[in-house]
């Protein structure tokens, strides 16, 4: 009985807190393997510890570039 934009949005606003919250595991997980002595190094930070660093920044900046695209870009019906 719940109409089909209500529907849409709960899934979105679920759809988002997975997301956000797979990002923070991911970076709690980095800052984990920053303070181990795990090699190889880069910049005195172990190379997992900087790649799961980067792969959080992309998907966040991926995902605030995708949701302004939406927002702003989007064909108005």
């Amino acid at each position: 009985s719940s109409t089909p934009e209500l529907e849409l949005m709960v899934a979105s606003a679920v759809r988002n807190l997975v997301i956000g919250m797979c990002i923070v595991a991911l970076l709690i997980g980095s800052s984990i393997l920053c303070l181990t002595d795990m090699q190889p190094r880069f910049l005195g930070i172990p190379v997992l510890g900087v790649i799961g660093y980067l792969t959080a920044f992309a998907s966040t900046l991926y995902f605030f570039i995708r949701y302004f695209w939406r927002k702003y870009f989007k064909k108005k019906k």
